[in-house]
């Protein structure tokens, strides 16, 4: 009974290294046939002549006569140029090294697939799945003095980048401070005052010197202890034009002024010659 047991396994182990062999063996023969089917395929030779024609319909050829297919993008094929070829039976090496020659485009082959790719120097980036970061341009702080005319501080004036709604205001002294990219532009605005602005552009410091607006004129009245606005004065007020008085055969400002104003006289103190006015 021992022995019957002994021979049955002896038996199941030659069975079980014959069939080990026999998948060598295939694996061996398959291996061997893909390497020749490769190596007929690139042996293959190609046979085919066109002038100033796509790479799309060369390919389409190539495929035809020797099965490999092409793998590229429409974006990618659409830089290379047409080309003019004749081959006569021409490996599939040959025939590649011909197409590629000058183009943008380079290629490698994976077992029967021929991948048609931009070469690196000239990849375009739009077309890239890569995003694409811009330069950006590094902030800048920029500080300055806002003055009028007379060159004294104006305060509160508003000074923001043009186009943004980011903006800061001046202090008591007319100074400020603001963190901007150097392609910026800063705007100055001030009620009364004509709106000013300038590109800071390799600069770090900026001084302006707000003009009055021109409509705001109009709203002030010179009287004789200083300047006020119309709507700060309680009396009525009236003026006389340059024109009204030039043609006057007078000998003082003071009678150009007689009967022009209404409600102010003008009288001369004494009857002497050369008498003053009041």
């Amino acid at each position: 009974m021992y022995l019957t047991a002994m021979k049955r396994a002896l038996s199941c182990k030659g069975k079980a290294q014959k069939l080990l062999r026999i998948m060598k063996l295939t694996a061996f023969i398959l291996l061997a046939a893909c390497v020749q089917l490769s190596a007929k395929g690139l042996a293959q030779n190609i046979n085919y002549k066109g002038q100033n024609v796509r790479l799309e319909k060369v390919f389409s050829k190539i495929k035809e006569q020797t099965g490999y297919v092409f793998f590229y993008r429409n974006d990618d094929l659409s830089q290379s140029k047409r080309v003019s070829v004749s081959f006569n039976n021409v490996s599939l090496e040959k025939a590649l090294e011909e197409l590629f020659k000058g183009q943008p485009l380079t290629y490698s082959i994976k077992g029967n697939t021929i991948i048609a790719i931009v070469k690196p120097e000239t990849a375009n980036p739009a077309a890239s799945d890569m995003p694409v970061i811009a330069d950006i341009p590094p902030p800048v702080v920029i500080t300055g003095k806002v003055t009028d005319a007379d060159g004294k501080p104006l305060a509160g004036v508003s000074v923001v980048v043009a186009g943004q709604r980011k903006g800061v205001s001046t202090d008591d002294d007319g100074n400020f401070s603001i963190t901007v990219d150097e392609n910026a532009k800063l705007k100055f605005s001030y009620v009364g005052f004509e709106t000013y602005e300038v590109a800071i552009k390799g600069k770090t410091s900026v001084d302006v010197q707000l003009q009055a607006a021109a409509s705001s004129m109009n709203d002030v009245v010179v009287v004789g202890y200083g300047s006020q606005s119309k709507r700060d004065l309680t009396g009525s007020v009236s003026s006389v034009g340059v024109k009204q008085l030039a043609d006057k055969p007078v000998a003082s400002f003071a009678e150009a002024m007689a009967g022009q104003l209404s409600g102010v006289q003008v009288q001369q103190s004494s009857s002497a010659p050369g008498a003053g006015l009041s």
